[in-house]
């Protein structure tokens, strides 16, 4: 019966890990070059600091502009930028696909 119950629950661990990774694999488009990245999503959250944007999309992780960029949560956006050590991305370029409802 122990065995059955650990059988069970790897393989739902199984299934939710792949599914994991394939909604991230849609979220971001990894160029041909390994270092830039497309991501296309939902803006949930926008602030400026001193001149830093911060912008957080919905399913994904923060993205850091070194400048101020003009969108508003729930904008529909394309951005470009450099992958750093692990997941953190610094954007070069933000395209607003379509305005969000303010």
């Amino acid at each position: 019966m122990e065995d059955k119950k650990i059988l069970m629950i790897s393989v739902v661990c199984i299934m939710l890990g792949l599914s994991g990774i394939y909604v991230f694999s849609q979220t971001v488009d990894f160029s041909e070059n390994s270092d830039f990245v497309k991501i296309n999503g939902t803006v949930k959250k926008v602030y400026t600091k001193n001149g830093v944007t911060f912008v957080d999309l919905q399913k994904t992780e923060r993205i850091v502009f070194f400048k101020e960029v003009n969108v508003n949560e729930w904008d529909k956006v394309e951005i470009i930028g450099k992958q750093e050590r692990g997941f953190e991305i610094i954007g070069n370029d933000i395209n607003v696909l379509n305005i969000g409802i303010s």
